[in-house]
């Protein structure tokens, strides 16, 4: 969200990177007292609180401009299943694109916010969803999970690891790219190092983790290892989950 811009009277996305417009609520003054109305949760006052689930549910997901039914025609589709592919899905929607859209992705889940894999150990995609499976059903976007194995620009179609073709009208590449390992030495013969850009890859590192672990718990009390594990175990002193896990990353880097 870094640099995004909205309107303050709407709330409206005036300049990326967000994806949500602002929600916008209803303020009244009486005295000293500033009211909000949260939509349906009624007044909110000073007095009051608000939490996080109450804001997460005013969420304001993006709309269609045009309230006519979607055609076959013209196709649009869109293959990758990343924030670029769901940003020209999004926007052509709300900019009011009636025609066919499909996004095709290789990954078996809605589009994610990828960047927050570098944040936790997230291993449920449901967590960190750019658009939920509900949302793209009302806007009228079909996503395939499945890789395309080939374009024919000539005869306009895209075919799948399956074998099927599908035809467009026009077509968005927006595949995104693939992390490399650095070409420094160690790199390829060292163990405990991961790409992190998909579910699936967040979980082995969470399993690999686990295993580290139970290597810690295994060792003598007087070696390096087991010295490791106490300081961990000092810092995990948190009730919250998630954090217990991100303290635990300096055990999983130092078991092999």
């Amino acid at each position: 969200m870094v640099g995004a811009c909205f309107k303050v009277q709407t709330g409206d996305i005036e300049e990326a990177p967000a994806w949500d417009a602002l929600p916008c609520f209803k303020t009244s003054i009486d005295g000293d007292e500033v009211s909000v109305e949260i939509n349906n949760l009624g007044t909110i006052s000073r007095n009051s609180w608000l939490t996080v689930d109450d804001v997460k549910n005013s969420r304001r997901a993006p709309s269609r401009l045009s309230t006519v039914a979607s055609t076959p025609s013209p196709h649009v589709v869109i293959v990758g299943g990343g924030a670029s592919g769901l940003g020209a899905a999004d926007n052509l929607r709300t900019l009011g694109f009636t025609g066919k859209i499909t996004i095709l992705s290789s990954e078996p889940y809605a589009p994610i916010d990828r960047t927050k894999l570098s944040k936790a150990l997230i291993t449920d995609s449901s967590k960190i969803l750019l658009r939920t499976p509900e949302i793209l059903k009302d806007l009228d976007i079909e996503l395939k999970h499945t890789k395309v194995t080939k374009v024919d620009a000539k005869g306009k179609s895209v075919t799948t690891e399956d074998g099927e073709t599908i035809k467009y009208d026009k077509l968005v590449l927006s595949t995104g790219g693939s992390p490399k390992m650095l070409p420094m030495p160690g790199f390829k013969e060292l163990k405990g190092i991961y790409k992190l850009r998909t579910v699936p890859r967040q979980k082995r590192l969470w399993m690999r983790q686990v295993e580290g672990r139970r290597k810690l718990l295994s060792s003598e009390p007087d070696s390096s290892a087991w010295k490791l594990q106490l300081r961990c175990a000092r810092k995990m002193t948190s009730t919250s989950l998630e954090w217990r896990k991100y303290r635990c990353i300096s055990i999983l880097l130092s078991s092999d």
